[in-house]
């Protein structure tokens, strides 16, 4: 059997490069998208939980939180291009 070759960690410079194209990315969302985020992400709320905290359905909630993700995603890899 073979051996794979040990795959590099990540370099220092590239993690908190990563971190900072992060914050720039989550900075930039809109303060409702942080809030859906912060409670699905951090504080681990499932939606229907969610739905409750913030006074909106769960249907609501979902769409929130799918937009919210997208828009993490959209801004992280428009800070990544710019800093490479």
């Amino acid at each position: 059997e073979r051996f794979r070759e040990p795959v590099a960690a990540p370099s220092a410079e590239s993690i908190a490069i990563a971190d900072l194209t992060m914050a720039a990315a989550w900075d930039a969302l809109p303060a409702r998208e942080r809030e859906v985020l912060s409670l699905w992400a951090f504080e681990g709320l499932e939606p229907s939980e969610i739905a409750l905290a913030v006074g909106q359905t769960e249907n609501a909630v979902n769409v929130r939180l799918s937009r919210a993700k997208k828009s993490l995603l959209t801004g992280f890899e428009k800070n990544e291009e710019q800093t490479t």
